[in-house]
């Protein structure tokens, strides 16, 4: 597997590990590919620098144009995590099946907040 933010794929193939990134002065990370290779979102680690309190969800069954769509409950609620800076949030991993491309958002879509420095997430997945 070559795709550029893909860090380490564990020797029995059951867990993928890559990294996404919001740079300093944006508010919306880069495109996660992991979904895309057949693997399920598992935990979110959360950088201690990131700024803000609540991370978007944001995904497309395309890879651009970007950003991704915010995704929402089905009452039309947009998709919001409460993080803690320097922590790791677990994810139900058929949460976001069948959306194989996902960006994370810091703040809502109404509300985004731009970060102060670049912040990398790393992102956890389990085979399907």
């Amino acid at each position: 597997m070559t795709l550029a933010n893909i860090t380490k794929m564990d020797a029995d193939g059951y867990r993928l590990h890559e990294t996404i990134s919001i740079v300093s002065g944006q508010s919306i990370s880069d495109v996660s590919e992991g979904a895309a290779q057949g693997y399920l979102l598992a935990t979110i680690g959360i950088p201690s620098g990131f700024t803000g309190a609540t991370i978007g969800v944001r995904g497309s069954s395309q890879k651009s144009p970007t950003p991704l769509d915010p995704m929402g409950y089905e009452d039309g609620t947009e998709v919001l995590l409460t993080v803690t800076p320097g922590s790791r949030i677990a994810v139900v991993p058929t949460t976001y099946q069948g959306i194989p491309y996902l960006q994370l958002s810091s703040g809502p879509s109404g509300g985004l907040v731009n970060q102060t420095s670049t912040v990398v997430f790393d992102l956890v997945f389990v085979r399907a």
